[in-house]
């Protein structure tokens, strides 16, 4: 019964789901600026995720010590790479208006919800889709050809 719960709330409470998404992407994954809420992301996916414009309680030090700034941008750098680089950018169910409301927004293309978050591809990496006839796997987005 207790491993039902589990199954049965995994998308809303575990990145699996998420990771499963990302899983054969070769483009960078951003989380927008909650660490926190998905710092289990890097764990399934087996690499390193990028923070962008972070907020994190729990980074802070550590930004302060060695900034990082192509791992941890902040939304100015974040918004001139996704211009012209096809990224990933996950937005925690928290940040859903804060990203809204931000003009980083604009830069990316909504895909698809994966549990609580919602997964945006930069502009860049959209564009490779309509640019191209036969979308390969790793970069078509989820709701055209899944990422499996």
């Amino acid at each position: 019964m207790y491993s039902n719960f589990f199954k049965a709330n995994e998308a809303a409470k575990s990145a699996r789901s998420l990771a499963s998404e990302l899983r054969r992407a070769r483009e960078p994954v951003y989380i927008f600026r909650e660490f926190e809420t998905l710092s289990a992301l890097p764990f399934y996916l087996d690499s390193c995720v990028g923070i962008a414009d972070p907020r994190s309680g729990d980074l802070h030090n550590g930004l302060l010590l060695d900034p990082q700034p192509e791992r941890f941008p902040d939304i100015a750098a974040m918004a001139k790479r996704a211009a012209t680089e096809p990224l990933w950018l996950v937005v925690p169910n928290g940040q859903r208006k804060n990203f809204a409301r931000d003009p980083l927004s604009a830069m990316f293309v909504e895909v698809r919800s994966v549990g609580p978050n919602e997964l945006y591809a930069s502009r860049a990496l959209a564009r490779r889709w309509d640019d191209s006839p036969s979308v390969h796997a790793e970069t078509a987005p989820p709701q055209r050809i899944t990422l499996r």
